[in-house]
């Protein structure tokens, strides 16, 4: 009786995270840092000395357009972001260099939104705006 009382909590619990990860509230991260602190949806974040990535889920609710704004702020190492398709091909890449652009959306779509970092410390900020 108490292996199947085990049995049925670790399912529990791995269908919950199954659920978290699906609607972009639980992040799969590959990552070394000293420190690392980010926002509930990951689109603010503050490290230092970090290494790896970030990958969330995001789900189309409607069709529409979005302008993605990636600011970055760092004192050493290099921060980009990708959003790719449920193909995960890249749509969007930003970095230093490119920090904005424009994707559609399309309702009912996955999309993957991934942060890679290479000895970054600093802080970044990610904004999406409804285009008009």
């Amino acid at each position: 009786m108490e292996i199947l009382l085990c049995l049925f909590f670790v399912l529990a619990i791995g269908a919950l995270l199954f659920l978290l990860y699906q609607n972009g509230l639980l992040a799969a991260q590959c990552k070394s840092a000293i420190l690392y602190v980010e926002s509930l949806r990951g689109t603010r974040a503050r490290f230092s000395s970090c290494n790896g990535k970030t990958v969330r889920r995001i789900k189309g609710k409607e069709d529409k357009a979005y302008q993605v704004i990636f600011d970055s702020q760092l004192t050493k190492g290099t921060v980009s972001m990708e959003i790719l398709n449920s193909a995960k091909h890249p749509i969007l890449c930003l970095d230093g260099a490119t920090k904005s652009g424009t994707i559609r959306i399309e309702k009912g779509k996955r999309y993957f939104f991934l942060v890679h970092f290479h000895s970054a410390t600093g802080q970044y900020t990610i904004d999406w705006k409804e285009k008009a």
